[in-house]
């Protein structure tokens, strides 16, 4: 039989092992997961979402300098 402790620690990891299915860009600590594989991870999901917006809203290479603008 697990002790209280031993139980505790269970379901610390668990809920952490879930948070990581549920959030995956989520991070205790940014720093420590700044790593050649998690920044192209995060550069093609960047890349997807931008191609996806750009379906969504219909935009094109002909139109993209009169929807998309700079923000200043």
């Amino acid at each position: 039989m697990e002790d209280i402790f031993e139980k505790a620690a269970n379901e610390k990891v668990m809920a952490r092992f879930l948070l990581q299915i549920e959030k995956p860009y989520w991070s205790d600590n940014i720093y420590m997961e700044l790593d050649m594989t998690n920044l192209r991870m995060f550069y093609e999901r960047a890349l997807k979402e931008y191609a996806d917006i750009c379906k969504y809203f219909l935009i094109t290479d002909e139109n993209r300098e009169e929807t998309l603008t700079v923000v200043k």
